[in-house]
């Protein structure tokens, strides 16, 4: 895989407080690319590889021990990440999209230094979405569900940006929900550089729609969009009649496949917190608890994310193909130890 970095330098003279950065990010990225490939092709067979004879906990241990290894060293840069899936997909150097999915994945190299919200979790969400992706391809291969590079490359791209700029406080402060708050901030902020690098409105909309999905949050009235998108996907799959939906997720509504695309965003999302093992999960739960006002590092915590914010299930047909017996497991043992009242620290 070969990355126009030339293209991106341009972008250190757009109008954004993130200009600067962008080209620190850029130099890093450029310099770091060959050696961290190397590093990422050692994950190729948990990221990409046949999983079809593979047990769901050993897979889910074996991918939470990389993840520790790129959190106690210094991890391999994003785009190596997305070199890889380009790889795996046959998406070709000249695709459209590249340049936007390697500007997003640029961006995500950016300082975020906030307990849960930072850049180990940016990594983790898009290795978790190329694991989710390969998933569903050998599900759906010749079918009208297969991904196209296009929607490969969108999909990768709102997971490297969907917690940008983060500022470590949740969608609710001093009480107030401001729905999608820090998923808007995100999607606002990149733009500029998505835009620059040759994405048209008509798809920087399917990647705000993508991204948005994301909010669990939700007010005293009213679901939270990761809620709407359940009941969208839903509609969808079994022809039920469509909820009504705001503007910036319609797309979702009118668009079946772009619905499971975000479904699986969502999933790469809380994968590492439900989908790989219990202790990695008490670790992202304390992790979780430190940026919040009101969360307790506990399992009664763990266990009503599992529950209530996730539903007690997976959406996609690939997230259960691939961890469902992890979140089972993992959703019994938090509900088991709540019932003691266990802190994680």
């Amino acid at each position: 895989m070969k990355f126009n970095w030339d293209h991106l330098e341009q972008f250190t003279e757009i109008e954004s407080p993130h200009s600067a950065g962008f080209s620190v990010a850029l130099d890093v990225s450029c310099a770091c690319f060959d050696s961290d490939f190397e590093i990422v092709k050692i994950a190729k067979n948990s990221l990409v590889g046949s999983l079809e004879s593979a047990d769901q906990v050993e897979w889910g241990k074996g991918v939470s021990d990389m993840f520790m290894n790129w959190r106690t060293d210094v991890p391999p840069t994003m785009p190596s990440l997305l070199a890889l899936a380009c790889d795996h997909f046959n998406i070709a150097d000249d695709h459209p999209f590249l340049n936007v999915a390697l500007a997003a994945c640029v961006l995500s190299e950016m300082p975020h230094l906030n307990p849960y919200h930072n850049n180990h979790h940016f990594h983790e969400v898009v290795a978790m979405a190329i694991r989710l992706c390969a998933t569903h391809q050998s599900m759906n291969e010749g079918t009208d569900f297969e991904l196209n590079a296009s929607d490969i490359l969108l999909l990768l791209t709102a997971a490297a940006i969907h917690d940008f700029d983060h500022d470590g406080q949740g969608n609710i402060m001093d009480g107030h929900h401001t729905p999608s708050r820090l998923e808007k901030r995100a999607v606002d902020q990149v733009t500029p550089f998505l835009m620059a690098a040759g994405l048209g409105q008509m798809h920087m909309d399917t990647v705000r729609a993508l991204v948005l999905t994301t909010d669990v949050s939700k007010g005293l009235e009213g679901e939270s969009p990761s809620n709407i998108l359940r009941a969208v996907h839903m509609a969808h799959v079994k022809g039920l009649s469509m909820p009504e939906v705001a503007q910036d997720l319609q797309p979702l509504a009118n668009d079946r496949k772009l619905a499971l695309m975000a479904c699986l965003l969502g999933e790469a999302d809380i994968a590492p917190s439900t989908g790989l093992n219990y202790d990695f999960s008490q670790m992202a739960t304390i992790l979780v608890a430190q940026e919040s006002s009101v969360l307790q590092p506990s399992a009664t915590t763990l266990y009503g994310f599992m529950r209530h914010i996730c539903q007690g299930q997976y959406m996609s047909d690939a997230a259960r193909v691939l961890m469902a017996e992890n979140f089972t497991s993992i959703s019994l043992m938090a509900e088991q130890d709540s019932e003691e009242n266990r802190l994680y620290a």
